[in-house]
């Protein structure tokens, strides 16, 4: 009874030995592009890069590899590079004959732009760009983001107004809609006049910034502004005209109220941004990809 097993035993190692290696051929382009997805998917972006560029290169020169350079871009976009995502989007653009990935590479190279802050870059993108009409609705809530970034109310109220003219899918109105409405909200901010906090200031020493809220910066102003003048007008006082605790005091007391207008100026220009800043705080368009 023992020889059956023993054989029946060497049979399956040889069958083990000679068929499943056959069977995974770990360095083939497909299993290498599947660790690359697993690493992407683990969110271990450098080495997938490094992974699909294997895969690239163990392709046929003749082979479209139009998908794997996009997937190098996205990896890109995760890392927040945007320099090598619209390297390699236009790598995938050279490379490929599929119309149906057109929309969203260019789609990408947009949001390249606009995680870089270049807005005007991503509002110069032309629509022409997305034929599919997913990715162009998702351009259009991304443009109107641009321009609520830099604040620029009243053009993203119009975009808004312009698209939704064209939108059939609710879910996109509807984002739409919400970027609309922070454009509204902005419109309507409360903001501190640069003009008026430097004519404050140059009345009233420290006026300017408490007008900013920034009260107690103003206090200080007020109080070393005060202070010179006082000892300027002491020395003054007491020597003449020729006193250089007069002069001293007066040049000191000459710069720091020039810097308290300069700088009640800069508080409102402060103020103002970081009012919308808050407001858009949220404006982020993000697609799960």
């Amino acid at each position: 009874m023992k020889y059956p097993v023993l054989l029946h035993a060497l049979f399956l190692f040889v069958f083990s030995f000679n068929i499943i290696p056959a069977q995974t051929n770990y360095y083939s382009p497909e299993n290498i592009k599947k660790f690359a997805q697993n690493l992407y998917e683990n969110e271990n972006y450098e080495l997938a890069v490094g992974e699909y560029l294997r895969a690239i290169a163990l392709k046929n020169t003749d082979e479209k590899c139009d998908s794997l350079y996009f997937r190098i871009a996205l990896s890109y976009c995760k890392l927040r590079q945007p320099d090598n995502i619209r390297k390699f989007c236009k790598l995938a653009l050279f490379d490929s004959s599929d119309s149906r990935i057109f929309s969203e590479v260019n789609y990408l190279i947009a949001y390249s732009f606009f995680i870089e802050k270049k807005y005007d870059s991503t509002q110069n993108i032309s629509t022409s760009l997305f034929p599919d009409t997913f990715w162009n609705s998702q351009f259009k809530i991304m443009k109107i983001a641009s321009m609520l970034k830099q604040f620029h109310w009243q053009s993203a109220i119009a975009e808004a107004n312009t698209s939704l003219q064209n939108i059939n899918d609710s879910s996109v109105g509807a984002s739409i809609n919400n970027l609309m409405n922070i454009g509204i909200k902005g419109t309507k901010l409360s903001l501190k006049s640069p003009s008026c906090a430097v004519i404050m200031s140059a009345v009233i020493p420290g006026s300017g910034k408490a007008y900013c809220g920034r009260m107690w910066d103003g206090l200080y102003s007020f109080l070393v502004v005060a202070a010179m003048s006082w000892q300027s007008y002491e020395g003054f006082s007491k020597n003449g005209i020729s006193s250089g605790r007069g002069i001293s005091f007066g040049l000191l007391g000459l710069i720091f109220y020039g810097g308290n207008i300069l700088g009640s100026f800069n508080a409102a220009k402060l103020y103002n941004i970081s009012k919308q800043s808050e407001l858009v705080a949220e404006v982020n368009p993000v697609i799960s990809w």
